[in-house]
């Protein structure tokens, strides 16, 4: 409160000129840091508090640069963000502070915001990303899943805000990274517990679900990204169950793996053919399902999955294709789906005969 008196007051009475504040403002930052470090041996808390101190001068500095001068290029003010929030994650990694964490996730979403940087799209998205690869790091020590969470949604309100200003094949580097760098974060969190947390799945369905919007608007094959999202889903679920993990984190991997496999297909298909791969797909996912054991109301989870080629099939019953015989793509629909149907119920009769054998 001092330092934030003393340099108003000589503001405000002109000892100072606006370039010689804003030098003044990161040597206090600087002093402060130093302080907290010298100060780490004698009591964390002062390390902590001075280290949030100097963090939150930066942030007023950068913020002050923009009103007062031109000094502050959108480049340096995020570099110079960059630089303290890195330090403070440091801090929080040290001396295991989940405050000052969510502090560092909340300051670093909301000052780009007030220093006017979505001029400068590529440099906010390389921003956010070195922001969400410490704090998701330092996150996964503490296992802060609220941490996670938040930087996503802040990382997806970014992204939307930035779409029509920045070259599409650009943000869709970007949303890949993201969505890769969240998958990871989740699924190191599961690995780490050993068990399928609320948040963790809410961060996963969240990141699975923006990477599905943008993938339909700026991909340049919506329909293969789905696929290869599906596949690395379906290896990452396969392997977590070879490694005896409990079986319903391998249940997240499959439903998720499911989804993405009918999102593609109808990026790719349409008509009968559609209709087609819902039943092969959805025919495989069950028989998967209940080969490796999933719990049953996971089992009976994906068994509505039956209702969509089910009902979109019901329009080839009436078609006037049938005017002209039974040999068509119509019947062949209607064939494919019985069909998948009494392979479905022999395969689970078959699964549960052996159990009760057994």
């Amino acid at each position: 409160l001092g330092a934030v008196w003393l340099v108003s007051y000589a503001f405000i009475s002109d000892w100072l000129s606006p370039l010689s504040l804003l030098f003044l403002g990161l040597i206090l930052a600087v002093v402060s840091y130093a302080t907290g470090y010298w100060r780490r041996t004698f009591s964390v808390s002062q390390y902590v508090i001075l280290t949030a101190l100097g963090t939150g001068i930066v942030c007023a500095t950068i913020f002050t640069a923009q009103i007062i001068s031109t000094l502050f290029t959108p480049f340096l003010s995020l570099t110079l963000l960059t630089i303290s929030l890195l330090y403070t994650m440091y801090v929080a990694w040290q001396t295991n502070t989940k405050k000052l964490a969510f502090a560092i996730a909340i300051a670093g979403l909301l000052v780009p915001v007030l220093v006017d940087v979505m001029a400068e799209p590529v440099w906010l998205l390389l921003y956010l990303f070195i922001l969400s690869v410490g704090l998701l790091f330092v996150g996964a020590k503490m296992e802060l899943r609220p941490v996670t969470l938040l930087l996503l949604i802040g990382v997806i309100l970014y992204q939307s805000a930035l779409y029509n200003s920045v070259e599409p094949n650009l943000l869709w580097f970007f949303v890949v990274m993201f969505s890769i760098l969240f998958l990871v974060s989740v699924t190191v969190s599961f690995i780490r517990t050993k068990e399928a947390n609320t948040l963790d799945i809410l961060s996963l369905a969240l990141a699975s679900f923006s990477f599905v919007v943008f993938a339909s608007e700026i991909a340049l094959n919506a329909g293969l990204s789905t696929f290869i999202a599906s596949a690395i889903m379906a290896i990452i679920g396969y392997s977590l169950a070879n490694r005896d993990f409990p079986i319903i984190i391998t249940a997240v991997y499959v439903a998720f793996t499911s989804v993405f496999l009918l999102i593609a297909t109808s990026f790719i298909f349409e008509g009968y053919t559609e209709v087609l791969a819902f039943v092969l797909e959805v025919s495989t996912v069950f028989m998967i399902a209940t080969y490796l054991g999933l719990p049953e109301r996971v089992v009976r989870l994906i068994a509505i999955g039956y209702l969509l080629p089910l009902f979109a099939s019901l329009s080839y019953f009436g078609s006037s294709a049938w005017n002209e015989g039974v040999w068509h793509a119509d019947a062949l629909v209607l064939i494919v789906v019985s069909a998948s149907f009494v392979v479905s119920a022999l395969w689970l009769i078959q699964k549960r005969t052996i159990a009760v054998y057994n």
